[in-house]
């Protein structure tokens, strides 16, 4: 049943070599299923009435689907890597560890195992691990709604996959939940009280690394682009301010510097730290900011825009505060 469920990673030394995993948890959803071929003969031949048994090749180019889980106050470290490509970490500081991730460039990202146990239905508790190899992250959001916790999905492109593994004993260390009640933002150093956020990053992978060589299976993919991440946020309509950075004629007229964050309730030790993250982009391009009038209902504005690198400072710098040592 669902509700045996479990979800674990470990990041790969080398790519498609599946490895024990050894970090778990709780998740709301996943969608990792083989992505499967049939490469069949269009040939005529005499008395053939619809394709043939022996006229085809079968099997799967490789695996895809998305992962969605809420942050929390621990074991989101290991994230930040497989999504940006790079951290940093500092500390402790009395108990509290600071890991910050920003994008490397020019990189294949981390791969990584992934299980998920699938238990078997109708009524008995028969354990189906279902293990996938060669995890790469394609594409990722954090998102966060009033009276909602803070999320994060990831989607996955792999290599390859296996029911055939034993289940990893799942052991999950003390957590508390991040939600909308620690959230904040600033635009320009000016807090903004909205009612939802929304960071997303395609990684621009190319995944369809496909060759003759013996093996249908996709092949590790690098960046094929640049990175490309965009931010939303509602908030209400109070001012002209983010409207006219929209239709500015001018570059440095249309950016703001957005910085969210989010607490969790009680300090890391005797630390004073918060455990929560810290999303700085210090340039963003205002592209929308539009509030239109539908009744009598305020009206609300949706701004959204595009993190840009402004030439000094990390395009996006994710902080996660924790007392986890290592990401």
């Amino acid at each position: 049943m669902p509700i045996e469920s479990q979800l674990g990673t470990k990041d790969e030394t080398t790519y498609g070599t599946a490895v024990t995993v050894d970090r778990f948890q709780p998740y709301l959803s996943e969608s990792l299923n083989p992505e499967r071929f049939r490469t069949r003969t269009p040939a005529l031949r005499a008395d053939k009435q619809t394709h043939r048994s022996d006229e085809y090749a079968a099997g799967i180019t490789g695996v895809a689907g998305s992962v969605e889980f809420p942050v929390y106050s621990n074991s989101f470290g290991v994230w930040l890597k497989r999504a940006l490509g790079a951290v940093t970490t500092t500390g402790p500081t009395t108990g509290a560890y600071q890991h910050v991730g920003t994008i490397k460039p020019d990189v294949c990202l981390t791969s990584f195992t992934t299980q998920v146990n699938r238990a078997l239905a109708p009524c008995a508790v028969t354990d189906g691990p279902f293990t996938v190899e060669g995890c790469q992250i394609e594409s990722w959001e954090l998102s966060c709604s009033v009276e909602e916790l803070l999320t994060f999905s990831a989607e996955i492109i792999a290599e390859d996959c296996t029911s055939g593994t034993s289940l990893a004993a799942a052991s999950y260390s003390a957590m508390s939940v991040l939600s909308w009640a620690g959230a904040s933002l600033t635009v320009d150093a000016v807090t903004v009280p909205i009612m939802s956020f929304s960071l997303k990053c395609s990684n621009n992978l190319k995944g369809d690394r496909l060759y003759l060589q013996n093996s249908t299976k996709r092949s590790q993919a690098p960046r094929d682009d640049f990175p490309e991440l965009t931010v939303e946020f509602e908030c209400d309509f109070n001012a002209w301010t983010q409207f006219n950075k929209s239709v500015a004629t001018t570059a440095a007229g249309t950016q703001s510097a957005i910085v969210f964050t989010v607490n969790g309730p009680s300090v890391i030790g005797t630390s004073g730290t918060y455990p929560g993250v810290t999303i700085t982009l210090p340039a963003v391009d205002i592209t929308e900011a539009d509030a239109n009038v539908s009744g009598g209902e305020m009206l609300t504005q949706t701004v959204s825009g595009m993190v840009l690198d402004n030439g000094t400072d990390e395009p996006i710098s994710f902080a996660y505060r924790t007392s986890d040592a290592t990401p």
